[in-house]
């Protein structure tokens, strides 16, 4: 990140924060939830504003899900939770166990297709250098060993 993009990000963090509030001033004042008024909000500035503003996975993990969070139990009701709590272990338990053993088998699936990407660039690179090496392709130059 240059400095002088990071000052921008850090600039319109904060005018995005000081919106935020000022909404959510607004939504209480009128009696309106806060996420609608913050919906609306933004739908008009999708419209309006010329800016495009690029969400990576990384702003939604780091700046936005720890927010949500935050506010969800901030504002759970100790009495449903308890209620409620067999439901939401019995479905927390598998759905957690699940996840992980999805993620293991495509972790375990794109592994193995990277290493045969790997492998065939590797091959690639050692039959362009055998070939430059002899003459037989004048366009083709061996390229520099280099260590990994």
């Amino acid at each position: 990140m240059t400095g002088e993009f990071a000052v921008e990000a850090v600039r319109l963090f904060v005018a995005l924060l000081i919106a935020a509030s000022l909404v959510a001033l607004a939504a209480r004042r009128i009696g309106v939830p806060d996420e609608v008024a913050f919906l609306l909000v933004g739908l008009v500035g999708a419209f309006l504003l010329p800016t495009t503003i690029a969400v990576t996975p990384s702003i939604v993990l780091l700046v936005l899900l720890p927010g949500l969070v935050f506010e969800a139990a901030y504002r759970v009701r100790f009495s449903e939770l308890r209620r409620s709590l067999w439901a939401v272990v019995l479905l927390a338990i598998p759905g957690v166990l699940i996840t992980a053993v999805v993620v293991a088998f495509v972790y375990r699936a794109v592994e193995g297709w990277l290493a045969d990407v790997e492998r065939i660039a590797a091959d690639a690179v050692a039959q362009a250098r055998r070939l430059g090496g002899c003459g037989s392709l004048p366009s083709v130059r061996a390229a520099p060993t280099s260590k990994w």
